[in-house]
């Protein structure tokens, strides 16, 4: 198989991309594979040569008229039938001799694994023949061939010209994931302060600048979370870390942004049931709301009545499902690695883009058998914030990750000093985590704050703003929601500012049977 880099994983990337002979099964797996795949022409084209790349282009171009994915013998047909090109048909029998090295099935995020790994190889093999090439230059020099219609470069030789051409080499794109130099002089570069500017006032008029956390405390002061940012909630365990992120990305989605929510302490389905349980409790989205009637615990435990079952099935589902259709989704990984958490949110942001991505937690990703995990973990972290920085690009401006964190026990003891302030410092994972993120919240919770079913929140840390002192804000204990800053008395004023802050999303009307608790036109 000739091409750019000899290498098994171009086999395996056709054996991903086809379709099973006589199996219907696989027609759905393919169809992930091939969403993904359509998408990705420049990516493929740096590591496949032109006869693979074409192949491809086949398979490509018959799922965009068919929206079916073609088999082996297929694409053999539509070869022969197409382009009759000898070099595609010793490809194809070249991989049929490969078919038995490939063992169990390849969805849309193991399929971009294996173009990474294609990538990563051809970005090794340019790199060890950039380094033959520069010893060339140092040894005895490369005399440069003029291409038609250019002028001849000089020849390169030595020591100065061998490090001027590495350097030109590996800032070239294929060496910063598709990255490049920005920016210049500023009589070249004043002009875009207008463009940037009239941007960010058509996004700032859609509401697209920003992404609201629904929580006045924070939204208020912080304006709601930055774009391209990587965001952490401080604090100890049992402190209501997560329920305060899980509340974050139900009120962005509600306010119709789209919202990737990754778990990894809790099944997905169960966090599944604790967004179900605030869509009913939401008075934006329902009237006649009653306290606890589908309560996180009564959902978990199937503790509802008759009553509230049929309701549950028959008008709480299909309206949260009506109303954050396209705007929730929640996805646990099947491993716990940042690769394999990466893959998941670039596809999920490939089908449209994404603007707040909720990971629970960052601490506890995978970090293999490394020797100092102090040095693994600070990687990790600025591979996270380079990847929301550069890679993860959209036409809404990128996204903003939250992610909770633990907090240490001198830095607990600290806050419970300081009546629920936490200072930076207190972060319990490694400092590169703190100076990583934009934006460090703090959740904090004490026996008299449960009591009074309260919380305090508020920031120890933001690039922008100063930061928000401890506020006391309302836990809703049946359904884990955090609310505005209002006592436990106020819940009908708390309620209406709730309402006001949500969204209208339009969703079929249910069927009737409710009496006194019923779906409102707007969520």
């Amino acid at each position: 198989m000739a091409s750019k880099i000899e290498t098994t994983s171009h086999y395996e990337l056709f054996h991903a991309i086809l379709r099973k002979e006589n199996d219907p099964a696989d027609r759905e797996r393919v169809k992930g594979v091939m969403d993904y795949i359509s998408t990705q022409p420049d990516t493929l084209n740096k590591f496949l040569n032109a006869d693979e790349f074409r192949l491809i282009g086949l398979i490509v171009d018959h799922w965009r008229v068919h929206r079916e994915g073609v088999s082996r013998h297929e694409l053999g047909e539509i070869v022969h039938r197409q382009d009759k090109s000898e070099n595609m048909t010793t490809i194809l029998k070249a991989y049929d001799d490969y078919i038995p090295t490939f063992h169990g099935t390849y969805d849309s995020v193991s399929t971009m694994s294996v173009v990474h790994r294609c990538l990563d190889d051809y970005r090794d093999a340019m790199f060890r023949e950039y380094l033959g090439l520069a010893r060339s230059i140092v040894d005895g020099g490369i005399t440069s061939v003029p291409e038609k219609g250019k002028k001849a470069e000089p020849d390169r030789i030595g020591l100065k010209d061998a490090r001027t051409f590495l350097m030109e080499k590996l800032q070239s794109p294929l060496f910063s994931n598709g990255r490049t130099d920005e920016g210049g002089w500023l009589g070249d570069i004043a002009p875009d302060l207008g463009k940037v500017y009239t941007d960010d006032k058509r996004r700032n008029k859609d509401n697209s600048l920003m992404i609201p956390t629904g929580i006045p405390v924070f939204d208020k002061q912080l304006g709601g979370l930055e774009r391209k940012t990587l965001n952490f909630v401080l604090g100890a365990a049992g402190s209501l870390k997560t329920s305060l992120v899980r509340t974050m990305a139900y009120n962005a989605a509600c306010l119709g942004n789209r919202v990737l929510f990754i778990p990894t302490e809790f099944p997905y389905v169960e966090e599944l049931q604790n967004f179900a349980a605030m869509h009913a409790a939401n008075p934006g989205a329902f009237t006649g709301v009653v306290d606890g009637r589908f309560s996180v615990e009564k959902i978990h435990k199937a503790g509802l009545s008759d009553k509230e079952e049929e309701d549950f099935r028959k008008i709480v589902i299909p309206v949260m499902q009506d109303d954050l259709r396209d705007k929730l989704a929640i996805i646990q990984p099947a491993s716990f690695s940042w690769p394999n958490i990466r893959s998941i949110i670039e596809m999920e942001n490939n089908k449209a883009p994404l603007d707040l991505i909720v990971l629970d937690y960052l601490g506890r990703l995978d970090i293999g058998d490394a020797r100092d995990p102090r040095i693994a973990y600070n990687r990790m972290a600025d591979d996270v914030k380079n990847f929301l920085l550069y890679d993860l690009d959209n036409k809404r401006g990128g996204a903003a990750m939250v992610s909770p964190c633990h907090a240490s026990r001198n830095g607990v003891a600290e806050a419970v000093k300081a009546e629920g302030n936490y200072v930076k410092e207190a972060i319990f994972e490694y400092s590169q985590f703190e100076k990583s993120c934009d934006v460090i919240m703090f959740a904090y919770v004490d026996p008299a704050l449960q009591q009074e079913k309260l919380m305090k929140i508020g920031t120890c840390k933001s690039r922008r703003t100063a930061d928000i002192p401890a506020q006391s804000v309302s836990v809703d204990p049946h359904t884990r929601r955090v609310g505005n800053n209002a006592k436990q008395g106020e819940k009908d004023k708390q309620r209406e500012q709730e309402a006001s802050s949500v969204a209208a999303i339009k969703h079929h009307v249910p069927e009737p049977g409710m009496v006194g608790w019923e779906p409102k036109d707007n969520c």
